[in-house]
């Protein structure tokens, strides 16, 4: 079944050109609505409002500087969104997902959509870009951040809490006191999880077996 969304934005100029659309304002309610009727999750989308239209057509459109992930009109049902504290505190201490495209998508920037490493800590990189503006060195201000994992045709999203700052300075000094064992009982589940959705479960199974030979 067609997305009515979808329908609504390219009857509307499409993703690229519907903001420019003279009566932006005023349709702007009626497309949050369908979009509403789409999503899987209505009550924690409903607390983002029109953000999270811009951020499907911003998915749609992609970032002015051409590092954003491919364009395409993701079907709402497909992208899941992941709220609280617990789970923005266990996303912060991995890496992105194996197999996965990550982005972040800050409403308040200006090309909206970043991709970041996969090498990197997440907490680590989120900190470096965010944390502090560049001229004053203060907490960057922001509407609206979220950080998402590209899986196919399906997302998984993590909006940032309104106390992200205080957040990711904890885990920053979580991950300084751990030994590497530590680390490693955390990445583990994390690690596995990835490579079963890559590779399926007999696979890695068999090549965990080999370690008990």
């Amino acid at each position: 079944m067609q997305s009515r969304f979808w329908e609504y934005i390219n009857n509307h100029g499409g993703a690229k050109e519907f903001w420019k659309h003279q009566n932006y304002s005023a349709i702007m309610h009626e497309v949050h609505l369908l979009l509403m009727s789409e999503v899987s999750d209505k009550q924690s989308w409903a607390n983002f409002k029109y953000d999270s239209v811009s951020l499907f057509l911003a998915l749609a459109s992609g970032a002015a500087d051409g590092k954003s992930p491919k364009v395409m009109q993701y079907d709402p049902k497909n992208v899941t969104l992941h709220v609280g504290e617990d789970e923005f505190k266990k996303l912060l201490f991995q890496k992105p997902p194996r197999g996965t495209v990550p982005f972040v998508y800050d409403i308040l920037g200006t090309d909206s959509l970043i991709q970041p490493g996969h090498g990197e800590r997440l907490v680590t990189y989120l900190r470096g870009m965010h944390f502090f503006s560049e001229e004053d060195d203060q907490p960057f201000e922001f509407e609206w951040v979220v950080v998402g994992f590209i899986r196919g045709e399906k997302i998984d999203m993590y909006p940032f809490p309104k106390n992200w700052p205080e957040i990711i300075e904890q885990i920053r000094y979580e991950l300084d006191k751990m030994t590497a064992k530590e680390k490693a009982v955390i990445e583990l589940p994390h690690e596995l999880r990835a490579f079963v959705e890559l590779l399926g479960y007999d696979a890695v199974s068999a090549e965990l077996q080999k370690f008990r030979t």
